[in-house]
């Protein structure tokens, strides 16, 4: 029906233009929602980086990522008393810097109202800013904010002039209004819901015109025409709210009525994704009572706020719902169920907010089972072998389970531990598979005797002294260490020793230094011969050592300059009483350089010298002799005493004096021998 139209005061207009230039605010920077995905298709689970590319500098984003269910999180009440008085059939709307103005409404005395309040802080607290606002105090009208700016009013209860169907129009945020359709098509009513699509379009449903409603219309011209959807799933009913989110989704909630007897009080939750045409329910049962004319927005970042109504009392109280997938700035979603999904971020600051979709951005397809495969960095040696193997599996894998074939596995679902180092302690051929899973299933990968471990190497040497301990090391600290493993391990330092071998027990991470001294150190004896180099040996990380070989070269201009031949050079071991002198013989000549070998039973301080040898018997062993590792006593920890009440092995003291003093007479004869035949 038509509407007398009334003069406003010019007083009053100018205190309303100056209310609204403060909740508006002043014109900023408004930001421009843009956005993209490191990948927008693939096999679920699918994991998409999103990032923000838009303009404007926003300070706050809402993502909706297409699979929020809007049921995930509980409403969680604001405040149980707002600022203004409990009451029904008012409206509300959200500002473009976030802040939500609520209007109108009738009290608990039945008093139709007129004020405006204002909350900045999500509904938790009030300030009345026009206590008379200046239109036709009224209530269960709807109104909605327009992308464009303006402000439409459909409907509603005039105090003065029963329900209408009459749809307004104000273009400079409320001080002047036009009517745009004196009777929009469908029937004059009271408590129904609007909302402004993102598309610019206007969607009412249901209220009241003398019983309950549950049709919706839509204009898609500012309100002047209208067309009727198909009759929505909810029941019937009047005195709901509903919101348009950033997703484009319609939030329809609470009201009362019902399609048969007793009508009833609600709090079902129901959302629309094809602008009303289509309805499901997301939740049958809120967090707050149910009730009849209670008002919603929706905000920048992407939560529902929810205000008052009436369940048998007038209520003031403020409920907030977070639906938005993420708010961060860059977030990562996972898809886990496969279809096409729409993604939408709304970015915002305190000049207002943009909202920007990607409709069908995400396809996600079902998950292809893994192909299970991979690869070892070595396959043979000697026990204990260690091998390092590698997942190489495709599809996308999830679990992996490792069978070594000794009765060992490997179980994890954490991808960083896929990759596994298995140490095999008996000589034998083993079978290996690995088992990659995913949501799709599993697939096996089985290499049937793909590894093969040799016994290791019996020693034929054992020296005969008693190991002791060793005097603390004193070398120079700094990095450097070996590495490698059962075949070998690098040594580090700044020694002529190159790579040892070892026997023992948990040496599958031994790290072994070589440091070079300028001379035996204090209380130690020179080594026997002349000195190339005295080098303090230092393992690390192990349990027990039993014996080593260990690797080392002569630059061969040395062995020019001091006369010696590569069969003359020795290594000692100082045993912590004496020096022994190790089984040494050649492995290598380059020209420029000669390698060495020597058998130890443990690492201590080291001189490789040379000694002169009378006639040409040589007693060190030969490249063809070669000495596997010796098993004496270990010095693991370091070193191993004989055990109380059992003789020392090796020589007694004065057989060992004895045998020291004859070395030192035939080097004495040798050298002067030498020194004659050469003038020196």
């Amino acid at each position: 029906m038509a509407k007398r139209s009334r003069s406003t005061p010019p007083a009053v207009l100018f205190l309303f233009i100056a209310a609204l230039s403060l909740l508006v605010g002043t014109a900023g920077a408004v930001p421009e929602a843009a956005f993209s995905g490191n990948v927008t298709s693939g096999a679920a689970p699918l994991t998409v980086e999103f990032t923000d590319s838009s303009s404007g500098s926003p300070t706050g984003w809402a993502w909706f990522f297409g699979d929020e269910t809007y049921n995930s999180t509980p409403w969680i009440e604001q405040t149980d008393s707002a600022g203004w008085n409990g009451r029904i059939g008012h409206t509300s709307v959200v500002m473009p810097n976030g802040s939500i103005v609520l209007m109108g409404g009738v009290d608990a005395g039945y008093n139709t109202k007129n004020d405006t309040w204002l909350s900045t802080d999500n509904g938790m607290t009030w300030t009345c800013v026009n206590a008379s606002s200046g239109w036709t105090a009224g209530e269960g009208h709807a109104s909605v904010a327009m992308p464009d700016g303006s402000i439409v009013i459909m409907g509603g209860f005039a105090s003065s002039g029963g329900k209408m169907n009459d749809t307004w129009r104000s273009d400079d945020y409320g001080a002047t209004w036009t009517c745009v359709n004196a009777s929009s098509g469908w029937t004059a009513r009271s408590d129904h819901a609007a909302v402004a699509m993102p598309d610019g379009s206007i969607v009412i449903m249901g209220g009241d015109d003398g019983s309950g409603k549950k049709d919706v219309w839509r204009s898609t011209d500012n309100g002047a025409t209208w067309a009727q959807l198909p009759n929505a799933g909810w029941s019937k009913r009047k005195g709901h709210s509903s919101v348009a989110m950033p997703d484009g989704s319609i939030i329809l909630m609470g009201g009362f009525g019902g399609d048969s007897l007793p009508l009833k009080y609600m709090y079902d939750i129901w959302r629309s994704t094809d602008n009303g045409t289509t309805w499901t329910c997301v939740n049958a049962s809120a967090g707050w009572s149910a009730r009849y004319d209670p008002t919603s927005v929706a905000m920048p970042g992407g939560s529902i706020i929810l205000m008052g109504g009436y369940d048998g009392v007038r209520k003031n109280d403020v409920w907030r719902l977070e639906t938005a997938g993420s708010n961060a700035r860059n977030p990562t979603h996972t898809y886990t169920t496969p279809g096409t999904y729409t993604v939408a971020l709304q970015a915002y600051n305190d000049d207002g907010y943009n909202a920007t979709r990607k409709v069908g951005y995400i396809t996600v397809t079902a998950p292809v089972a893994p192909s299970a495969a991979f690869t070892a960095n070595r396959t043979t040696g000697t026990e204990p072998l260690a091998v390092q193997f590698n997942d190489t599996s495709t599809g996308s894998p999830t679990v992996w389970n490792w069978s070594f074939g000794d009765g060992a596995w490997h179980n994890t679902t954490d991808a960083a531990e896929r990759n596994v180092t298995h140490t095999y302690a008996v000589a034998g051929t083993y079978t290996v598979s690995l088992t990659a899973s995913n949501a799709a299933g599993p697939d096996t990968e089985t290499r049937t005797d793909y590894i093969t471990v040799s016994p290791a190497p019996t020693p034929t040497v054992t020296p005969t002294v008693t190991p002791t301990s060793r005097p603390p090391y004193s070398g120079g600290g700094g990095g450097g260490g070996s590495t490698g493993g059962p075949d070998g391990y690098n040594v580090g330092g700044d020694s002529a020793v190159s790579k040892v071998t070892v026997t023992g027990t948990g040496v599958e991470k031994l790290i072994v230094t070589g440091r070079v001294q300028s001379s035996p150190g204090t209380g130690i004896p020179p080594a026997p011969g002349t000195p190339y180099q005295y080098v303090d040996l230092v393992p690390a990380r192990f349990e027990e050592i039993t014996g080593a070989n260990i690797t080392f070269s002569v630059p061969a201009a040395w062995l020019a300059e001091h006369g010696f031949a590569p069969g003359e050079i020795v290594m000692h071991r100082y045993n912590g009483t004496v020096w022994e002198a190790l089984p040494t013989w050649v492995v290598g000549d380059s020209g420029a350089t000669v390698t060495f070998r020597a058998a130890t039973p443990g690492f201590s301080l080291s001189a490789i010298t040379g000694i002169e040898q009378a006639g040409e018997a040589v007693t060190t062993p030969t490249a063809t002799q070669t000495t596997p590792q010796a098993t004496t006593q270990p010095t693991a920890k370091e070193t191993t005493a004989a055990p109380a009440g059992q003789p020392t092995p090796g020589f007694s003291f004065g057989t060992a004096a004895l045998a020291f003093g004859v070395v030192l007479a035939l080097v004495a004869v040798g050298h002067r021998v030498r020194r004659r035949r050469t003038g020196r």
